[in-house]
């Protein structure tokens, strides 16, 4: 059997983990294992945006020590052994600034380009409506990158017949390259990502992780084959959830002070708890992700809570997620222009506890965060506005458009949806992704392999923290600029 693997960095042990596992389990097969790589030819990755070359010369470090604790020998080749980036037409003549709705939709043969550089940019910086023309010099390096994937992806798997290839996320533009170039050619190719923590790993055939047809099917299987405590175990999830205990995702509630609702909460209204999300974590994956009620979460908020401007016996609060505290951008600044007296935003740094809110709350309002599975799971009325891999679980109120979501809104005698379909979700978060073997992580620069660790050598291992500590220092100091731009724009 001969099987590719292609990356483009491998700057943080996480996501290199999946690729050293399946790798030392390939060649315990007896299999012939090749690696395409970037030996810093591609202008521009996820990791590395603006080609830094301390950043490229680290990664390499981290590759090669890694490789080197595999048990076995690994064909390792380059972008450029394949393809000479002047042998490649990048299409930067596809591009369209347009707007960001035609730049979205450029697509070249089976590579949706446009959307794939767009989820790039969106993740770079944390905004959901980037400034395209700002950016256009990131965005045609990403772009050449991504082409320059493309093109030589497609030209090794012709040129050797591979059984599967392997890739990473598959999300962003160089990585999603390597899918569709499989796609185009017909070849299997296997998606790794992390699994449900950092001690396993899970494979996606032929499909992104973020694939909500595919995830369902594994939830609903994971269910049917579970365990007979499974229900226990799903409901515990959602307790520890619901006490800032879960660290899947990080804790975001943790600061937050138990059983704190917003001033002046009064049992003698509708309260309706609206949650937002991240937007940028979904705006640029693909259709499945778009949302078929409104154009922006803010745009929802906006015309739900507009429905009841002149109705006092209803109050919206609307819980600003807590990862947007430091974002400055449109997505944000539009949530608290709501000019509506009967409307209160709960800033992202507030205290009120987002559990008490929901648990106080006649029903709730989500676009796809867990607190709109968690609210069905503890029996709260839960309104989907938005598209999430629980949505089609039957735990949830998903309405067809906005006139049918003011309905739910104001049914009085409205009985939640079974708790089930929430129960299987958190089953499935408990249990997918299979267990490392070779591989264990011990922290973002440093791992083990096969017992032998690995990691940059230690010019680069040194410089590696220092950096971390630079950007984490910076990301804080942006981050308080921005907490005070949104405090003035509040007022």
């Amino acid at each position: 059997m001969k099987v590719l693997f292609y990356s483009n960095y491998h700057f943080n042990t996480e996501t290199f983990g999946p690729y050293l596992e399946m790798m030392q389990t390939h060649l315990n097969a007896g299999d012939e294992v090749t690696f395409l790589t970037c030996n810093s030819e591609l202008s521009s990755c996820q990791i590395n945006p603006f080609h830094s070359k301390l950043v490229c010369q680290t990664c390499i470090s981290t590759r090669k020590n890694g490789i080197a604790c595999l048990n076995g020998n690994v064909k390792e080749i380059s972008i450029s052994d394949i393809l000479k980036e002047n042998e490649i037409d990048a299409h930067l003549d596809l591009i369209n600034y347009n707007s960001i709705e035609d730049f979205r939709n450029v697509v070249f043969e089976k590579m949706d380009i446009g959307i794939a550089v767009l989820s790039s940019v969106v993740s770079i910086y944390r905004d959901p409506n980037p400034d395209l023309k700002a950016h256009a010099s990131l965005i045609e390096n990403q772009w050449s990158s991504a082409m320059w994937v493309y093109e030589a992806i497609k030209k090794e798997i012709t040129t050797t017949s591979y059984d599967t290839v392997y890739v990473f996320n598959a999300r962003f533009a160089t990585l999603r390259a390597c899918l569709r170039a499989c796609e185009f050619k017909g070849v299997d190719c296997h998606v790794l990502e992390q699994g449900r923590n950092k001690s396993c790993y899970a494979i996606y055939p032929n499909v992104m992780p973020h694939s909500i047809e595919h995830v369902v099917n594994l939830i609903k299987e994971s269910w049917v084959t579970g365990s007979k405590d499974k229900e226990q175990i799903a409901a515990d999830y959602y307790i520890r959830r619901s006490q800032s205990k879960d660290e899947r995702d990080g804790v975001y509630t943790e600061s937050q002070e138990k059983g704190k609702l917003p001033e002046g909460w009064d049992i003698t209204k509708t309260n309706i708890a609206i949650f937002n999300s991240s937007e940028d974590e979904y705006v640029a994956i693909g259709k499945e992700w778009e949302n078929k009620l409104y154009k922006s979460q803010a745009d929802a908020i906006s015309k739900i809570t507009n429905e009841f401007r002149d109705n006092d016996a209803y109050r919206f609060y609307v819980r600003v997620h807590p990862n947007l505290l430091g974002i400055f951008n449109e997505s944000v600044t539009e949530l608290y222009s709501l000019n509506n007296k009967n409307v209160i935003i709960i800033p992202a740094d507030s205290n009120v506890s987002t559990y008490t809110l929901m648990f106080n709350a006649n029903k709730v309002i989500s676009f796809g965060s867990s607190v709109g599975i968690e609210a069905a799971a503890f029996e709260k009325i839960s309104i989907l506005a938005g598209q999430s891999f629980y949505r089609e679980l039957g735990s949830t109120f998903n309405p067809k458009d906005h006139e049918e979501l003011i309905e739910l809104v104001k049914a009085e005698n409205l009985e939640p949806k079974s708790t089930e379909g929430a129960l299987m979700y958190a089953y499935y978060l408990n249990k997918f992704g299979r267990d490392y073997n070779y591989f264990k992580r011990k922290n973002p620069f440093e791992a083990t392999l096969n017992n032998k660790k690995f990691g940059p050598s230690l010019p680069y291992l040194l410089i590696r923290k220092v950096g971390r500590w630079k950007r984490k220092r910076n990301e804080a100091k942006v981050k308080l600029e921005n907490i005070e731009k949104l405090r003035k724009f509040r007022g």
